[in-house]
């Protein structure tokens, strides 16, 4: 889709990221659906995909500041997964509570089979770029994982919250 015609580039950028959003929701939509797990799980697939593909393998403690959860929030995440097929535990040497998680093979074929296509119209994408263009993509896609990233903050009632006006007890009790 060519927006460059647009009278307003910065709402045109901003479109066009709205438009982003919604298509990577649509795609882990569909990703849920094949592996028949929860958004953050699809995440988590993700996340031990793109660090197998590193030569690395993530313990949950690794794991769980990525996906914005608790250890024990991810040590459930992963006895899920791990009921389901889609990763092992394997044990970290001279640690005995630690254990790292990896992908079965089951999983890593049905992942790079769900997103082959994605990454080969990536690939086409950016092979007639310039080293410069890319540079300026890369740039331009951390300023906005930082806004988004800065955006809406977490806010937490707390019961002794101070902040808030008490409610006024009924003179009818």
């Amino acid at each position: 889709m060519n927006h460059r015609a647009e009278a307003n580039p910065a709402d045109a950028l901003i479109r066009a990221i709205t438009r982003l959003e919604a298509t990577e929701a649509a795609l882990r939509s569909r990703l849920r659906s094949r592996f028949s797990v929860s958004n953050t799980d699809v995440t988590a697939l993700q996340l031990l995909d793109r660090a197998e593909r590193q030569g690395r393998e993530l313990t949950v403690t690794e794991l769980s500041p990525l996906l914005g959860i608790s250890n024990p929030a991810c040590t459930a995440l992963v006895n899920r997964l791990e009921a389901g097929g889609h990763v092992a535990k394997r044990a970290v040497p001279g640690n005995r509570r630690s254990r790292r998680v990896a992908l079965t093979d089951r999983a890593r074929d049905e992942l790079l089979a769900a997103m082959t296509s994605t990454r080969e119209r990536l690939d086409e994408l950016v092979v007639d770029l310039s080293e410069l263009e890319l540079l300026r993509a890369v740039e331009l896609i951390d300023r906005v994982t930082d806004a988004l990233a800065g955006g809406a903050p977490l806010v937490v009632p707390s019961r002794f919250d101070t902040s808030t006006p008490a409610r006024k007890k009924s003179s009818n009790l």
